[in-house]
């Protein structure tokens, strides 16, 4: 993979030496996309911008070093900064997963949820994770938005697309991976599911894993199907169908429809749980 034209403006950044974290990653494993939640004009200098925005990191905010992100990429033009090593272990994001703090690579695309990449912005941006990726053997799946890692919002809804679709082998040099352990449960999801899940809406739209692939009664047509629970949905696995339907959702909003007493259409009608009776205790149990 070819490196592409990257301008080095490491020291013309300011800086505040002795603050940041001061270590080095051994090996990164994961990109990170951040905004700036800050809207800029299109005839903004960039150089004078990231100048701007080390200034306010350095500060009480992060107490960083100077700029916390390792490259900055132009939303107008595409053209790739680097502004830290590219080893140092920076205060962008959360540390107690992969590709956090420790082991994570920041990029940042200056903007707010307004702020639209052009074609060559775009093409700036995908020419530096496939780039990456192909130099510290990054799988697509560790491509994320800052927001992935908590309750942040970063980068926004329009930026979190772009790293989806790349997720999804949609654009840029992207494959659809075939397993991904969720940091945080630790459950994994593979093959169908994680195809569904990603192309779906991911993390904002399922939640984490909540459990690792299971044989169960599909409650929808009382059928005995592989299934997978998410934080906000159900995935069911049905082979019999063609792609894109291989994989469906269990009609949540039906169901608990139905437990709250609503009837109607599209509504189904449950059975009454049964009734569990207490077992009588034996004679001499404590």
């Amino acid at each position: 993979m070819t490196q592409p034209t990257i301008i080095d403006v490491r020291g013309q950044l300011p800086t505040a030496p002795g603050q940041g974290s001061g270590q080095k990653m051994a090996a990164p494993v994961g990109l990170v996309l951040h905004y700036s939640a800050v809207h800029y004009a299109d005839d903004a200098d960039m150089l004078t911008l990231m100048q701007s925005e080390a200034a306010y990191q350095i500060g009480p905010y992060l107490r960083e070093y100077s700029l916390a992100y390792h490259y900055v990429v132009d939303w107008r033009d595409g053209t790739i900064y680097q502004a830290r090593d590219e080893d140092d272990i920076l205060w962008h994001v959360g540390s107690w997963v992969p590709g956090g703090n420790g082991t994570g690579i920041s990029i940042h695309v200056p903007g707010d949820g307004n702020t639209r990449l052009t074609d060559a912005g775009l093409a700036g941006l995908l020419a530096l994770w496939d780039w990456l990726r192909a130099k510290h053997n990054i799988p697509p799946e560790m491509v994320r938005p800052h927001r992935f890692f908590g309750t942040s919002v970063c980068p926004g809804e329009y930026l979190s697309d772009i790293v989806y679709r790349y997720n999804r082998g949609e654009i840029g040099g992207g494959t659809v991976a075939n397993a991904v352990k969720d940091p945080v449960t630790g459950k994994t999801l593979a093959n169908a599911m994680l195809e569904f899940y990603i192309r779906t809406g991911g993390l904002d739209v399922h939640g984490r894993p909540l459990t690792e692939e299971f044989s169960g009664i599909w409650p929808d047509d009382k059928t005995k199907r592989t299934q997978q629970i998410c934080e906000r949905s159900v995935l069911g696995f049905f082979p019999e169908n063609k792609d894109p339907y291989r994989v469906q959702e269990l009609l949540l909003g039906a169901t608990y429809a139905a437990q709250q007493g609503f009837t109607g259409p599209g509504i189904p009608t449950l059975s009454a749980p049964p009734v569990m009776k207490a077992k009588k205790a034996k004679k001499g149990a404590k």
